[in-house]
């Protein structure tokens, strides 16, 4: 077709097995339209964000029923939940034994069907909102920034470096090119911080281990994860190569 007439982009559904599928549209005859069809790479990294002590929701189990110990949608809810309780009630309901993560915290959920979960079903709502949800919007939206390729958030780094250890440098344009051939749907693991740094380790060795199983079973080429932590959630991964053969699955 040629180049003057209009270019119609068209956005890909996906059916539970995770295949892409498109719904073009018909045009007069002789129209000058031309429709072109989103691909997005089948190959996947999950980025999964390790939160610091207190930062993941918590609930406990008593008598068959969920009970709010720990969550931080906003300040006044916490603040409303433990103002005024005493060392006792605190000691009990604090109870590593009868705590377990909350995953219904609260989410703000985007248009992202090519990640092939929800925000939610990445386990966002089992981190504190009102500390973490900015970062983690950020983080997903520049890994999602197919529609600004050599423009978007990326493509920054080849201008800037991190400054974390002498000598870094800044990526090569080949680099920041090849994450392009990527998607990275960002997951957050919450974890009971009042278990043992051991227990919490084993629970994000077999996390991890579902989410690339979920990857390998949609048709998707996913073998290894990122992990970024933040304060304690980085004791973790020391703790991983202790007790975890997974440790080989994971950048950090």
């Amino acid at each position: 077709m040629s180049n003057n007439g209009d270019v119609i982009k068209i956005e890909p559904t996906f059916d539970r097995a995770g295949n892409a599928n498109y719904q073009l549209i018909s045009t007069e005859k002789g129209c000058n339209v031309e429709q072109q069809c989103v691909v997005y790479p089948e190959r996947v990294i999950p980025v999964i964000f390790i939160p610091g002590v207190m930062g993941s929701n918590l609930k406990g189990k008593r008598k068959g029923k969920s009970i709010d110990i720990w969550n931080l949608d906003s300040p006044g809810r916490i603040v409303g939940s433990w103002f005024g309780v005493n060392a006792n009630i605190r000691k009990q309901k604090l109870n590593p034994k009868e705590t377990e993560v909350d995953v219904s915290g609260k989410v703000d959920e985007r248009d992202e069907p090519f990640l092939l979960q929800d925000r939610r079903g990445r386990g966002w709502g089992s981190v504190a909102y009102t500390s973490y949800a900015p970062f983690l919007d950020w983080l997903q939206n520049s890994l999602n920034d197919f529609d600004e390729y050599q423009r978007g958030e990326r493509y920054s780094l080849l201008e800037s470096v991190m400054e974390t250890e002498t000598g870094d440098v800044t990526l090569s344009k080949d680099e920041v090119d090849l994450s392009y051939r990527y998607i990275y749907p960002v997951f957050a693991v919450g974890y009971n911080w009042l278990q043992s740094n051991a227990d919490s380790a084993e629970y994000l060795g077999k996390q991890i281990d579902t989410i690339i199983n979920f990857y390998q079973l949609k048709g998707k080429q996913c073998e290894k994860v990122i992990l970024i932590t933040h304060s304690m959630g980085g004791w973790l991964l020391v703790t991983i190569p202790r007790i975890w053969e997974g440790k080989k699955k994971c950048w950090a």
